[in-house]
């Protein structure tokens, strides 16, 4: 008689322990990790069980890293509204600028947390949104608000073209695809509206 197949891959018992940790990074955290379930009781499969492990480790690091640097652009976008808040003063318009800031806290943490659940280590340093803080500050002294509004409009841009990279490369877990498109790129096109009618207001 054939070998017999285990369809679940793992006992009831064992279920909380199918995907373990390996090298720091967890993988595979559905229940029906693919490692346990196409192996045959009593047969050793642990050389195509290593592979397993080797691919998910790899995809986890790369997307762990692709996290990271939308992370850094959310670090600097936070920066870079700081500056332009302090700009605008009592305009009656920072208010608004307080919230996309919030919001881009908000980002903040949830990659961060994602990164984490991933068994990363959040990156602290800040980046993609590249020297527009200063140009925030140089547009708000030499075009006043003008000026510093469409800094902010093409730090929005640059990280909304950041989230459809990470999405078209392909490396990012489906986990991570979701938070992008369902939380992060809807802020992001929602800070864009926002700006947008904020130009329209400048006197």
């Amino acid at each position: 008689m054939g070998p017999l197949w285990d369809p679940l891959g793992v006992s009831a018992l064992r279920r909380d322990r199918e995907c373990e940790v390996r090298k720091g990074a967890r993988f595979a955290r559905q229940m029906d990790c693919p490692a346990f379930r196409f192996r045959k009781v009593g047969h050793d499969q642990s050389i195509p069980y290593k592979k397993y492990i080797m691919n998910t480790t790899e995809t986890t690091s790369e997307c762990i890293d692709r996290c990271n640097k939308l992370l850094r652009g959310e670090r600097s976008a936070v920066e870079t509204y700081a500056i332009a808040i302090e700009k605008f003063g009592d305009d009656p318009r920072v208010e608004k600028l307080k919230d996309i800031c919030q919001e881009h806290r908000h980002s903040v943490s949830d990659l961060e947390k994602n990164i984490q659940d991933m068994g990363g280590d959040p990156d602290t340093d800040s980046g993609a949104w590249g020297g527009l803080a200063q140009a925030v500050q140089k547009s708000a002294n030499l075009l006043g608000t003008q000026g510093a509004l469409e800094s902010l409009a093409s730090g929005e841009k640059i990280g909304l073209k950041d989230y459809e990279k990470a999405i078209d490369s392909g490396k990012l877990m489906p986990e991570c695809v979701e938070l992008v498109r369902l939380q992060l790129i809807p802020r992001i096109e929602s800070h864009l509206s926002i700006l947008e009618r904020l130009e329209e207001r400048v006197d």
